[in-house]
């Protein structure tokens, strides 16, 4: 059947109309293709068994983009090197056939002592290709043969199966000596008269016709498919990739896995799929017979096929046939009335999610044991949001009056009538939103959350994908866009003391990484010119970014840009030292978005405990050591609660308050898909291939 599958491509190749099959002994004896092609010319007999021999290239690019089947030498060659082989040949141009006997390859005498050279003989346009005794000098190979029936019906399918995918040819298939022909297909047919032919008008009638491409992928298929009305018990699947006849047992699985929500289990549908793709995406080399092929972007192309038999199937329970028996007399006659049920689309086992991207509550908190220490305190006690008298501390409270963060829905993105009006914060936003990679913004705004794995690192579920983000940069850019959003309409987050600048620049001076030096003014010099700059900007900052400082060049309010969170106020001494030294204070545009960019830099470093507990925590710690011992057990605050519920303050704030905000209110950059913002850990499809592996 190897054999016949090359020379039955070789008369294809040829522009064959019309191809006979002669076989004897299953073709061990005798096997006989005969066509109408071109023919072979009488000059290249001395070649055409040899290897690497070839009337298919034109030039040697053709070898990266091959559209025929193969080399017919190299058919040949094989052929000739353990069969004996005859060749009758006529082209169109030659005035009579010529006959050559072939052997390893080379041109033998039909007769002793006679010349190998090709004989002229009576014949007609084509070329008639005889193979006898197969095998004859390899023993054990042809031992390995199964009995000539079972070769019969090998050879039988295999012309079964081109006649489907040409139905424009004529095939002919019979047993040598006999007028009755057990194959045979008309000329200018189609594929669904010649399934009725040789399948049976059974299956024929059972058929849906499909059709897909995907200019993308440069592909296209069509082919019949049975309906929910057939099965059988062995599954007939037939696969021709750029007309040519292979298996692929990935596409198979993926079609017959649609099917199982359909036929009744151990039953199969029947398949035939023509697939044609772009030449240099298909290596037909891999397999030594070349049953298998290779080609690219074939989980992409698997799907197209996929979703396209989904789509054909979608109303097949409407239509069903069974067989009924007569009912007899007196018995209760049974209501023909059905239910109608909703029609869900089928969904591959590979493909099918678990989780609802609308829940933004993840799952991992619950199997991790949370073994961080925390402080125990009777009651969380909010400051009020007047100036209050100083904490017993050395040093002054730095403590916001706003409620503990709770779960709310994300918030939306403002209205044109509700943003400013200033053009150089909309040439902004614009070059937000043109920058917008759109596979990204499907991804966040549909993202199921997973857990946090630091202060950094993120996963996340996107359909049937499971991915590493930064959450650190990702929230570093959102804040980035909510100032450009909220500009100049901010809601202020009091302080509950205003703080001195100066004081707190000159803490930001004692950090090395500042890189202060001997050689520059002293420290509190420095920080008085610079809070100096900050206040002739003042006027500026409280309208358009609600950082309010008063006359004495104190800090009394900060901007609330992401609703219920507030940011680590330990970053604050650093925060204003870079508002001086890394704001282009001259110039409009740069100015508003440096400053963005710094705000962004402030809010998004998410202390791993919650500051505003801490705070609290902290001031009623006494309270707590000088409780009797025979006292109950404090109450738990609402920063144990949450730390034990979530296992960390940065947890709590990726889950509640970052990532619901991107749903609605983000444009991530382009450049995040691929400078390692989201890396891809784990997907469903790769999975299910290592488990059908295993």
């Amino acid at each position: 059947a190897s054999a016949l599958k090359e020379m039955i491509e070789n008369s294809l190749d040829a522009g064959s109309t019309s191809i006979i099959v002669t076989c004897k002994q299953g073709g061990i004896k005798m096997l006989q293709i005969q066509d109408n092609g071109h023919g072979i010319r009488v000059e290249d007999y001395s070649i055409v068994c040899e290897r690497f021999t070839t009337s298919k290239l034109q030039k040697f690019e053709d070898l990266h983009s091959i559209g025929t089947f193969g080399f017919r030498g190299e058919a040949l060659a094989s052929i000739s090197h353990v069969a004996h082989l005859t060749i009758t040949s006529m082209t169109a141009q030659s005035p009579c056939a010529y006959k050559a006997t072939f052997a390893d390859g080379k041109l033998v005498p039909a007769r002793p002592h006679e010349d190998p050279a090709p004989k002229p003989c009576a014949g007609v346009r084509g070329t008639t290709i005889l193979v006898e005794d197969l095998f004859f000098n390899v023993p054990t190979r042809r031992k390995a043969l199964k009995n000539p029936s079972e070769e019969y019906g090998k050879i039988l399918e295999v012309v079964s199966r081109y006649a489907l995918q040409y139905p424009l040819v004529s095939f002919t298939c019979k047993k040598h000596g006999e007028t009755s022909t057990d194959v045979h297909t008309p000329a200018n047919s189609n594929t669904l008269d010649n399934i009725r032919t040789l399948f049976g008008a059974t299956v024929a009638r059972e058929l849906l016709p499909f059709e897909c491409a995907d200019s993308s992928l440069q592909m296209k298929a069509n082919g019949f498919i049975s309906n929910a009305n057939y099965s059988v018990r062995k599954a007939v699947f037939i696969l021709f990739i750029n007309n040519r006849l292979v298996d692929c047992s990935n596409i198979k699985k993926s079609l017959e896995a649609i099917y199982a929500q359909y036929l009744p289990r151990h039953t199969h549908p029947f398949l035939f799929v023509s697939l044609t793709l772009a030449p240099h995406s298909v290596d037909v080399n891999v397999h030594p017979t070349k049953r298998e092929v290779d080609f690219l972007h074939a989980d992409a192309i698997i799907e197209v096929l996929q979703k396209t038999v989904e789509q054909r199937l979608v109303g097949a329970n409407e239509s069903r046939t069974f067989y009924t028996q007569a009912v007899l007399p007196g018995a209760t006659p049974v209501s023909t009335e059905q239910e109608e049920r909703p029609k869900s689309d089928v969904v591959a086992p590979h493909k099918l999610v678990r989780t609802d991207s609308t829940n933004p509550t993840g799952a991992m908190e619950k199997y991790i044991r949370n073994v961080s220490k925390t402080v125990t305190v009777t009651e969380y006690k909010r400051a009020p949001e007047s100036t209050s008298e100083p904490a017993p501390e050395a040093t002054p409270a730095i403590t916001p009056s706003v409620a503990a963060p709770t779960q709310t829905a994300p918030k939306r993105r403002r209205l044109e009538s509700e943003r400013t009006q200033l053009s150089s914060v909309a040439k902004l936003r614009e070059v937000c939103e043109l920058n917008c990679h759109s596979g990204l913004l499907e991804m966040l705004s549909q993202h199921t959350f997973v857990g946090a794995v630091d202060t950094e690192s993120v996963l996340i579920q996107f359909k049937t994908k499971l991915l590493l983000v930064n959450g650190s940069i990702l929230t570093r850019e959102l804040i980035y866009q909510s100032v450009l959003d909220q500009f100049e309409f901010f809601s202020p987050i009091v302080l509950a003391e205003p703080l001195p600048v100066c004081e707190l620049i000159q803490m930001a001076l004692e950090n090395q990484s500042v890189g202060w030096t001997i050689d520059m003014p002293s420290k509190p010099e420095l920080a008085q010119a610079m809070t100096d700059s900050l206040m002739n900007q003042a006027e500026m900052l409280k309208e358009y970014f609600c950082m309010e400082l008063n006359e004495r060049s104190e800090l009394c309010s900060l901007p609330q840009i992401i609703d219920e969170y507030i940011p680590d106020l330990r970053e604050l001494p650093l925060f204003l030292l870079r508002l001086v030294t890394e704001v282009n204070w001259s110039e409009e545009q740069p100015c508003f978005e440096s400053i963005a960019r710094e705000l962004a830099e402030f809010y998004s470093r998410i202390p791993e405990t919650d500051p505003l507990q801490t705070a609290a925590a902290d001031s009623q710690r006494m309270d707590v050591e000088t409780t009797s011992s025979g006292s109950e057990q404090p109450e738990a605050s609402p920063s144990d609660r949450i730390n034990n519920q979530f296992g960390s303050h940065y947890g709590y704030v990726y889950q509640h308050i970052m990532f619901p905000a991107m749903r609605t209110s983000f444009y991530p950059p382009k450049v995040f898909s691929d400078d390692g913002t989201f890396l891809e850990v784990a997907s469903l499809e790769k999975m299910y291939k290592i488990f059908e592996r295993c």
